[in-house]
């Protein structure tokens, strides 16, 4: 069967299954999978706007005034510029909400133990979607960053990471932080969301002690 996901802005899916690699996918990722219930409903795509926006902004206003005063019609133009590309990052922001997603990873590891982990991405807009940065965090493991390509409507990715199981426990909810500066890096736009999906990590076996 096909990896099922949902949409990011109806809750992430999780399923359960070990550099980097990534490839496009023509079709629907491999399975069979488990599928199970998303925790938040409606993640929430917010705007966090860096120093390097305010230092634009600040910039693109004084041309402005500047070129007012002195009757600059080409330093009023460049200062109109700078400003147009601020709303034009909000304009034109990613649809990171489109974006679906659908994990893959054993349900039970030992302690110290070499994992796959994948990520299957999915645009389930209308629109194409510029490349996305994902950060995983889950029970166990130290946190992952996964980047995942440009992604045309209805286009299909997986991501696919080695990591170690640092720490005996139960997780049972895994958060996805994406986030993307397209389409000039002024703004940053985040989605984050929770699923939940049951690991176990086993602590390590010891060394037999002769009685």
């Amino acid at each position: 069967g096909s990896c099922p996901s949902a949409s990011a802005g109806s809750g992430f899916r999780s399923v359960g299954e070990i550099g980097a690699t990534v490839s496009q996918l023509p079709g629907p990722g491999p399975g069979p999978d488990r599928a199970v219930d998303p925790v938040s409903g409606h993640p929430e795509v917010v705007a966090i706007t860096p120093g390097l926006t305010v230092a634009v902004g600040a910039a693109a206003a004084v041309l402005v005034l500047v070129g007012f005063r002195q009757g600059s019609g080409l330093v009023m133009v460049l200062g109109c510029g700078l400003l147009a590309t601020i709303l034009l990052s909000r304009l034109f922001r990613p649809p990171l909400e489109s974006l679906s997603f659908c994990f893959r990873g054993p349900e039970r590891v030992v302690a110290g133990q070499l994992v796959r982990h994948q990520l299957h991405a999915h645009n389930r807009g209308r629109r194409p979607c510029p490349p996305v940065r994902v950060v995983h965090h889950m029970d166990g493991f130290a946190d992952t960053v996964l980047s995942v390509p440009a992604l045309p409507a209805g286009g299909r990715a997986e991501v696919e990471v080695w990591r170690t199981a640092e720490s005996r426990g139960i997780g049972t909810v895994h958060i996805l932080r994406v986030s993307c500066g397209a389409p000039f890096g002024m703004l940053r736009w985040r989605l984050e969301g929770r699923v939940r999906c049951g690991v176990v990590v086993h602590p390590r076996p010891g060394t037999p002690v002769p009685v």
